[in-house]
C-alpha cells in the first residue's frame, strides 16, 4: 500500500534471490526517502561512474571513511545515512562531488582536469603547467591500471584546497611521487 512497503519488499526479495550489486541496493535505499531533488543528482552520479557504480561507491566511501570490504559497504552506507546528524541529501551531494572526480580521473584530459579543478575552486600557481602535469600523472596511473589510488588522490585534492600557499607547491611533487612509486 505504501512506498515504504515497496522498498521493504524489494530488499526482502533480493535477500532470497540473486544478489544485486551494491549500486542497486544503494539506489533502492536512497530512493526510499522519496526526495525529488535526488533524481537528477543520481542520474549524474551513475553517468560519472562510467559503468562501474559499485567500484565508485566503494572508493567514495574509502576517501572519507576508511577501508571497507565490498560485502559490508551497503550496511555501512545505510547505517551512515540513518544517523540523525546525516541526511540523505548530504550523502548524495558528497557522492556527486566524488563522482565528478572519478569521472575526471577516467577521462584524464586537460579540459576535464581543468574543469574539475575550477569547479572545486582549487587554485594552483602556474595553472597551465600544473593542469598539464596533473593530467599527465593521472594518464600514467591509468596506463598502469592503478585505480586503488583514486580515494587517496581525491582526499589529497580536497585537503589541498584548504592548505596554505607553501603546501600548494608540493602537490605536483606528491602526485609525481605516486606515479613513480607505481
Amino acid at each position: 500500500d505504501s512506498d515504504e512497503s515497496k522498498f521493504a519488499i524489494f530488499e526482502r526479495t533480493n535477500a532470497r534471490g540473486l544478489d544485486l550489486n551494491i549500486g542497486d541496493l544503494v539506489k533502492n535505499y536512497i530512493f526510499s526517502y522519496q526526495d525529488s531533488s535526488i533524481n537528477e543528482k543520481w542520474d549524474e552520479i551513475v553517468s560519472n561512474a562510467q559503468g562501474n557504480l559499485p567500484k565508485m561507491l566503494k572508493y567514495s566511501w574509502i576517501s572519507q571513511n576508511g577501508h571497507v570490504m565490498q560485502s559490508k559497504l551497503y550496511k555501512r552506507i545505510k547505517h551512515f545515512i540513518a544517523k540523525p546528524e546525516n541526511s540523505i541529501n548530504d550523502y548524495v551531494t558528497e557522492l556527486l562531488k566524488f563522482s565528478k572526480f572519478y569521472s575526471m580521473f577516467y577521462n584524464a584530459s586537460e579540459s576535464s582536469t581543468k574543469e574539475w579543478l575550477n569547479e572545486q575552486k582549487i587554485e594552483l600557481i602556474s595553472i597551465q603547467y600544473n593542469v598539464q602535469e596533473i593530467t599527465r600523472v593521472i594518464q600514467a596511473l591509468k596506463l598502469f591500471r592503478v585505480t586503488q589510488i583514486i580515494p587517496l588522490l581525491y582526499s589529497i585534492f580536497i585537503h589541498f584546497k584548504k592548505s596554505n600557499k607553501k603546501k600548494k607547491n608540493n602537490l605536483i611533487a606528491l602526485l609525481q611521487t605516486f606515479e613513480k612509486y607505481h
